[in-house]
């Protein structure tokens, strides 16, 4: 429909798209299932191309967040839309920096929600920073005047204690930890038929939804699980299969009704009560989503599966997540949670992975985001 790097749209530096456009088609095997490298990729992930989009209520503009440049892209897409677009139909807008310590400010998600754009980001902590440098914001753009509101509506740390990436795996890790571009800066963990376990929890704050009562639904990627695959090569390849395995999240915050919003507090926010009040797995020592983990009963091998999307439908208080083993190991698909206390309602597998098969993803991210059809 269109392409944005001929209508004015900066989406990586020349050499690296240059690169990903036509030298890496050459590098990446042309059977699937081989096991391969994206060495020259590896540390783009999140800095490059596109983030988050959202379709405007009435579906003539979509917004979409430019990760390179760091900017909010609207483009007129009309309605009904129009048959293809020029540059004078795309339009970028600088996406406010709150001024990270030791790490860049990285923008992801973006939501359009009763006639405003939210826009999510963090801080990196990429400079040799520490986990204390990881940091969430949300601003807000005004589709009428076409400006930002400086101040965010909400920002909070990503040092809290999370879940682990496997109970039985503390080496591959479970905090959120700053962003790094080396094969060496990866944890490894127990070493199985199938591959070495690989991780390294990297926040990205990748989707932003609201229930009805306006409270904020905001769901982390993995960065990690995009650097990451299953039986894969080390950079450089030393002759072992290595798999990658996520530990995203998704949190809530209370809508306090003067345009600002309070973060979930040991698994509660003001009027609701999750599921995970003092389990140690969230701001404050408790998550409000404590089923996003596998399996759902019995001995819990994974607590964070969050791939990082969710959806909001009105009238279902219910909040649809894409997650890692939904039902099985090797998997992914959908899990679905009671907005009003966090339980489990009901799950759904999309895909599987035998190990060693890496014709998907794995306990990687294999799935992106999800849209309602009316």
């Amino acid at each position: 429909y269109a392409d944005l790097t001929t209508l004015g749209v900066t989406l990586a530096a020349p050499a690296d798209l240059t690169f990903i456009n036509s030298t890496r088609n050459g590098t990446l095997p042309a059977v699937a299932t081989s096991s391969s490298q994206d060495a020259q990729v590896f540390p783009l992930i999140g800095k490059v191309g596109m983030g988050g989009m959202d379709l405007s209520t009435n579906g003539d503009t979509l917004w979409i967040v430019n990760l390179y440049e760091k900017k909010l892209i609207r483009i007129l897409l009309g309605n009904p839309h129009k048959a293809s677009l020029t540059a004078a139909d795309v339009t970028q807008y600088s996406i406010p920096d709150p001024g990270c310590a030791s790490g860049s400010w990285r923008p992801w998600a973006v939501r359009y929600d009763k006639g405003k754009i939210y826009v999510g980001g963090v801080c990196d902590a990429g400079t040799a920073g520490a986990r204390s440098n990881l940091r969430a914001y949300v601003y807000t753009f005004n589709p009428v005047s076409n400006t930002f509101n400086g101040t965010p509506v909400i920002q909070y740390p990503l040092d809290y204690t999370k879940g682990a990436t496997h109970t039985g795996d503390a080496a591959i890790g479970k905090n959120w930890e700053p962003w790094r571009d080396t094969w060496a800066d990866m944890f490894k963990g127990g070493v199985l038929s199938a591959g070495t376990r690989t991780a390294r929890p990297q926040p990205i704050l990748s989707d932003i939804d609201f229930d009805e009562s306006g409270n904020m639904v905001m769901t982390f990627t993995d960065r990690g699980g995009h650097q990451l695959g299953v039986g894969q090569q080390a950079i450089p390849n030393d002759g072992k299969a290595y798999n990658g395995y996520i530990n995203g999240d998704m949190l809530i915050a209370k809508n306090n009704g003067n345009s600002t919003f309070t973060l979930e507090s040991n698994g509660a926010i003001t009027g609701k009560t999750g599921t995970g009040v003092g389990n140690g797995q969230g701001p404050g020592g408790g998550e409000f989503f404590a089923n996003d983990l596998y399996p759902v009963s019995g001995s819990v091998i994974h607590q964070e599966t969050v791939i990082g999307a969710s959806l909001i439908l009105p009238g279902k208080n219910e909040v649809m997540t894409i997650s890692m083993d939904p039902l099985n190991v090797w998997t992914g698909g959908v899990n679905v949670a009671n907005l009003t206390n966090g339980t489990n309602v009901r799950r759904y597998q999309i895909y599987a992975t035998g190990p060693g098969a890496n014709g998907s993803q794995g306990k990687a991210n294999g799935l992106g985001l999800t849209a309602p059809g009316c």
